[in-house]
């Protein structure tokens, strides 16, 4: 029966609605910047900003664990079925199971053994240990258990009241795959050849359909047909009672690996489970929409495995109606006796290491709709079990559901590499797996307890934190807790909080600040009335982080970046006057100004990107760039200040500067060397008293308008040579250029007795012919700053 929303009485959980109660002023700066950030789509501002985790989806949850809830794949919580170890066997597989009354028989592989499970106590006992490798198929027919063994396609039939074992036909087919009773018949569907067989009344076999399929593997019947799945070609037959045989599903899979239905109000009337990828398109009218595969709750990706493809050799065409007579064997067979090689396990016909499979519905016009496709497991079988289709799979062994909505839930996973067979049973559903063999058991009737456990998350930095949130449904007489809990390591232990709870719709966190968080949700309801959380929401607001500055950069003196022309001219970037068409101060014989960079610069150029324009000289300028950023975000402001050396004073230059370059005159400055310090502050854009800095101090620069001071120390004639020795000597700049002109406005290059220029004291020596040029020498000498020294010689 499906569950209505209109049959039970819910409670909606609402968001930020406290029902009259009051917030706190933190809790209320979340709700309205997360709001903000939710609706407008912008952040709220520059400042640390109010943060929201949404766990909503599946690819969110399933970073969680699971323990006794499901994740649908639309990413809604709610109760599972339990699945409880009933009966280990002690055996590779479980190929099938039939209930009959109280008890459950089981067919397992690859011993050949035959066991009875008692419902009521749950104790199991071998009824049949046969001389055949795999008890593949059984049903109970006239009172009767009908058991099809392999390899040989023995047919075999047990009597429950004489306890004895007999077989009843040699089918001299390869394989049988499946039996099932319909309409006072017993059908028989056989492999490699893959014929179906009917026996009636008089226990003659009767082929009913000779198919083009190497191997029918799977039958199952309602009121008024018969289904035949198929392999090789994945054909899906329909048989009527009259015999007629119909195609329900055209070749176009591998292989069937279960039917099932119908499902109530969904008008699917039979569900196929198909193994393979189609080798042949569809007609237009069945092609489906292909869903989106699930992503499977907490399990890695599947590795491949071997697959052995069943070889059998061709058997004997010639039929026989009975089979020789045995004694039972339920306790081992005669010493001896070899067992032949175990049957391989399905699918049949898919490449080793492939895994696909896809579950279609077939509705009442015979409308193909495919409802899942997956390539990471094997389908081994569908049922219908309280209103979902149920889906065995494996490698690794793992059931699913598929609801009338198309709602696909991982509904548990297994330890088994394979489920292979699902029974329904009133309000119990019946789970049988492979390797090894086990029974498990899942009752809708039980109370049901699940907890959902959320990942540890991560906010970055150490947090307050605002509100935990949910929004579910919680039907009368269910109910839903959620716990959570903070910490400062990656991994809960002992350091971390105690978890604060219950939280039933929504609540303030009272944590102690902390970089980590956690949450957990008790569910407590059973199968029909689960409470299901479809959303839930947590708000916190990072501490304010400070901000860096990483470097500061002074610039030679005098280098200066063009702001982008305005009608205002253009200005000097990072000064509120300066405009570079102002003319040069005339004093201190300071030269024109000059548009390109200036000779002899010493150092690497600006970090792109962080002035703007061209750069260009002018005299008396002083010009320091920074870098700085903020973990937040934060728009930043920058107060520059000055130092003298020998001094303890920090003079400001320039506050609340957005940009990190500042420029200015320092032409009014007394001579020395200095040192500039750049605060950097987010205090604009956050609470008062929450605001921080950071600051980084510059090395040291020199302030320098005074011209080197050139000496004349000797002048001689030697051999037609006018010999001229003379010094250089600047208080603060080294000396970056000397030149003389014998000639008017010719000025040429001239350098130390040491050949290098990086001392503020350098010692020249000029010779020039005693008859060339004028009667004057002129000497220029220009310091880092810019400031030129000439002096005027005559000649000897």
């Amino acid at each position: 029966m499906r569950i209505h929303q209109r049959n039970i009485k819910v409670r909606s959980r609402i968001f930020f609605n406290r029902h009259g109660s009051r917030p706190g002023t933190l809790h209320l700066i979340l709700a309205i910047g997360v709001a903000l950030v939710l609706v407008l789509g912008v952040p709220a501002s520059r400042s640390s900003q109010p943060r929201m985790w949404i766990d909503a989806a599946l690819s969110h949850l399933v970073r969680g664990e699971t323990h006794g809830v499901m994740i649908t794949s639309s990413g809604e919580i709610r109760l599972a079925l339990p699945f409880e170890q009933v009966a280990d066997l002690n055996e590779a597989v479980i190929w099938d199971a039939w209930k009959h009354g109280d008890k459950l028989y089981i067919a397992t592989g690859h011993s050949g053994r035959v066991y009875q499970l008692d419902i009521p106590s749950l104790k199991y006992k071998v009824i049949a240990d046969l001389d055949e490798t795999e008890a593949q198929t059984l049903a109970f027919w006239k009172g009767k258990l009908y058991i099809a063994a392999n390899p040989g396609a023995v047919l075999y039939r047990w009597d429950p009241n004489k306890q004895d074992l007999e077989v009843v036909w040699h089918a001299r087919e390869s394989y049988i795959w499946d039996i099932m009773p319909w309409h006072g018949n017993l059908y028989i569907a056989t492999g490699d050849q893959g014929r179906l067989y009917r026996i009636g009344e008089s226990g003659r076999p009767t082929v009913v359909l000779d198919a083009s399929d190497q191997n029918l593997v799977r039958l199952f019947s309602n009121k008024n047909f018969l289904y035949v799945g198929a392999a090789s070609n994945g054909t899906v037959y329909q048989v009527a009672d009259t015999g007629k045989v119909s195609t329900v599903i055209p070749a176009g899979r591998l292989e069937v690996g279960g039917l099932g239905g119908p499902l109530a109000g969904s008008g699917w009337n039979l569900i196929v489970a198909s193994i393979g990828q189609p080798i042949q398109p569809l007609a237009p009218e069945q092609r489906p929409v292909m869903p989106v595969t699930p992503v499977q709750p907490g399990q890695p990706a599947p590795t491949s495995s071997e697959e052995v493809v069943v070889t059998a050799e061709q058997p004997d065409t010639t039929q026989t109606t009975t089979g020789e007579m045995k004694p039972a064997q339920a306790t081992g067979t005669s010493p001896g006796t070899a067992k032949p090689q175990p049957v391989p396990m399905f699918p049949l016909s898919l490449p080793a290491g492939v895994r696909a499979g896809e579950v279609w519905a077939i509705d009442r016009n015979l409308h193909v709709i495919r409802l899942w496709q997956t390539n990471d497991v094997w389908i081994y079988d569908v049922t219908v079990f309280n209103g979902r289709i149920w889906i065995a799979a494996g490698s690794p062994g793992r059931i699913y559901s598929i609801d009338g909505e198309r709602r696909i839930s991982l509904q548990g996973t297994f330890e088994e590499e394979n489920v292979v067979r699902l029974i329904p049973d009133g309000q119990a559903l019946w789970v049988l797996t492979g390797n090894p063999a086990r029974v498990y058991r899942a009752r809708t009737g039980d109370r049901l307890k699940g907890v959902y456990l959320s990942s540890v998350k991560d906010a970055g930095f150490v947090s307050y934190w605002g509100m935990l949130q949910w929004k579910g449904v919680v039907p009368k007489g269910a109910s839903v807790r959620c716990f959570a809990r903070s910490g400062n390591t990656q991994q809960p232990d002992s350091t971390w909080s105690q978890w604060f709870g219950p939280i039933i719709e929504q609540a303030e966190l009272k944590l102690p600040p902390s970089r980590y968080f956690q949450y957990r949700c008790e569910l407590d309801g059973s199968w029909k009335r689960s409470p299901r959380i479809q959303d839930i929401r947590i708000s916190f607001l990072p501490q304010n982080q400070p901000p860096r500055v990483e470097s500061v950069k002074v610039m030679p003196s005098g280098v200066v970046f063009r702001e982008m022309p305005t009608r205002q001219g253009a200005k000097i970037a990072g000064s509120e006057s300066e405009v570079l068409n102002m003319a040069p101060p005339g004093h201190h014989n300071a030269t024109p100004q000059i548009t390109s960079r200036p000779r002899n610069r010493r150092g690497p150029l600006p970090i792109p990107g962080t002035v703007p324009g061209q750069e260009l000289y002018k005299w008396g300028m002083q010009t320091v760039l920074w870098q700085a950023s903020d973990p937040d975000n934060d728009d930043l402001e920058y107060a520059v200040y000055l130092q003298r050396q020998g001094e303890s004073e920090w003079h400001l230059l320039k506050e609340h500067l957005k940009q990190p370059i500042y420029a200015w005159d320092t032409s009014t400055m007394p001579d020395g060397w200095y040192r500039v310090r750049v605060v950097a502050s987010d205090e604009a854009v956050n609470p008062p008293g929450q605001g921080l800095k950071d600051e980084r101090i510059s090395r040291l620069f020199p302030v320098d308008h005074t011209p080197p001071v050139i000496r004349i120390l000797k002048m001689s004639r030697n051999q037609g040579q006018v010999i001229i020795r003379f010094q250089v000597k600047d208080a603060l700049s080294p000396i970056v250029s000397v030149e003389y002109a014998s000639v008017p406005n010719k000025w040429e290059t001239i350098y130390p007795l040491d050949r290098i220029l990086d001392h503020l004291t350098e010692t020249f020596e000029l010779r020039l012919p005693a008859r060339s040029g004028g009667v004057e020498i002129q000497i220029r000498a220009i310091d880092s700053g810019h400031n030129i020294g000439v002096v005027t010689v005559k000649r000897p």
